[in-house]
């Protein structure tokens, strides 16, 4: 599909178009619609903290330690 041009509102930019964007689409039908969820699954939540949890355990003590004070700062301070 060729690129079209055209107008972006009432200003003066204008926006290219292929003509496969969803502002764009005809059909309505709605077994093409594709969902997803912001929120994990308890198992894929599990293994992200988990996975967290290692990358944490395996940094250098004095970045741990500076992480613990800037973070204690930051809740004493009330953010």
């Amino acid at each position: 599909v060729a690129p079209s041009i055209r107008n972006a509102g009432s200003s003066n930019l204008k926006m290219i178009s292929t003509g496969d964007d969803r502002s764009e689409r005809k059909s309505l039908d709605i077994s093409k619609t594709v969902y997803t969820s912001l929120v994990k699954a308890p198992k894929d939540s599990y293994m992200a903290f988990a996975e967290k949890g290692k990358s944490n355990a395996d940094m250098h003590w004095a970045k741990i330690l500076h992480q613990s004070i800037m973070g204690g700062a930051y809740v004493g301070f009330g953010g």
